[in-house]
């Protein structure tokens, strides 16, 4: 039996991904700014200095990548004030842990105050306390720097944790953290390359490691 749940949160256990991708395309286009799909879904699973290196590299020196990026956020904001949409089995998932008393932690590429203002606005906050954001450690995913942190917050060992993930970059930081890799795709599919198993969701996954 695992010690622990470590659990990614964009793409994994809210909605947030597709919302990311709709308004990054709208805000592109406030400044004159097409990309393709394919460059924005590249950027899933990494934090915003990656993604914002990539972005700059598709539209070169002279595009204005911070006021970007200072309207994307504003943007996003303001859409997530609307709520944010959980993925399948989420709170089900969340609300089970909590009732068997079994430690759960995030460790995300957002920033921490960010995820853990996604948690409040998609109404999952009572059900998980500690988020570690890409901001709180050395270095992010595919490092394995954040659920190091996230499991040593909730005072265990991350080789006696199973994480869920949905991206590339998570499984593999979950993996070099020692966990127990379930990946759960989100846009993006997988060969599993990273993952001891995918799953089809997260209760599907939950099912085939034990913990309903």
């Amino acid at each position: 039996m695992f010690a622990a749940v470590l659990f990614d949160l964009d793409g994994l256990l809210v909605d947030t991904e597709r919302l990311g991708i709709e308004v990054s395309n709208e805000v592109l286009a406030t400044f004159g700014v097409t990309v393709s799909d394919d460059l924005l879904t590249s950027m899933i699973g990494h934090d915003e200095v990656e993604s914002l290196r990539r972005l700059q590299a598709a539209t070169g020196p002279d595009f204005d990548i911070q006021a970007y990026e200072a309207a994307r956020q504003s943007a996003v904001r303001a859409r997530m004030e609307q709520g944010i949409p959980l993925k399948t089995g989420a709170r089900d998932l969340l609300e089970h842990l909590f009732t068997i008393d079994m430690p759960r932690a995030i460790g995300t590429n957002s920033r921490t105050e960010a995820g853990l203002r996604k948690l409040r606005q998609s109404g999952l906050g009572d059900l998980i306390h500690v988020v570690v954001g890409f901001d709180a450690v050395t270095a992010a995913k595919p490092a394995p720097d954040d659920f190091v942190a996230a499991a040593r917050q909730i005072g265990v060992n991350p080789k006696n944790c199973v994480a869920f993930e949905d991206s590339e970059a998570g499984a593999k930081a979950a993996r070099a953290a020692g966990a127990y890799v379930v990946q759960i795709p989100d846009i993006l599919p997988t060969q599993g390359q990273n993952a001891d198993l995918v799953a089809k969701s997260l209760l599907d996954g939950a099912r085939k490691v034990g913990l309903l």
